[in-house]
């Protein structure tokens, strides 16, 4: 028979409590024993006992996290996508115009998102790592002028003519 809602809240709080005890240094014996004699005198459980219900606590605790990581994930996405769309429309317009730099920041801004949405949904991942994506909207033109600049300064220069 499934525990009352009673039980499962006392056992939730109880697993909490073991979590923060160890979080705060304490070996498994020494919970076990605080919680014998400071949280519930019937309690007897052993070091065992401790383990096994902070590892409970703690796949219960990963369980929730990734549910809440996997909603924010979609929520990121559709983020994304409602800026896509304004950043093309933006691209377009541009276009239009003949506004050749807003063209190109544009572009740039849709490079970095893709890279963004590719990092969220693990499409980049680079031998069993992932690369961290640049910030949608992050302008690396700096990076690249930067990098040029080094090139043309470890280029050799030409000999000044006469005079």
């Amino acid at each position: 028979m499934p525990a009352s809602r009673a039980e499962q809240a006392h056992v939730a709080e109880r697993r909490r409590r073991l979590l923060d005890a160890l979080a705060s240094g304490l070996t498994m014996e020494q919970v076990a024993s605080q919680e014998a004699d400071e949280w519930f005198g019937d309690y007897h459980g052993s070091p065992g006992q401790v383990a096994q219900d902070a590892r409970r606590a703690l796949a219960a605790k990963a369980e929730r996290e990734s549910l809440i990581s996997d909603h924010l994930v979609e929520l990121e996405l559709l983020r994304l996508t409602r800026t896509e769309a304004r950043l093309n429309s933006a691209l377009m317009s541009a276009a239009r115009r003949d506004n050749t730099q807003q063209v190109v920041q544009t572009a740039q801004a849709l490079v970095g998102l893709s890279r963004r949405r590719a990092a969220l949904l693990g499409l980049d991942k680079d031998k069993g790592t992932r690369r961290q994506a640049a910030p949608a909207g992050r302008d690396s033109g700096d990076e690249l002028a930067k990098r040029r600049k080094d090139r043309r300064a470890s280029l050799p220069r030409a000999q000044a003519g006469p005079g």
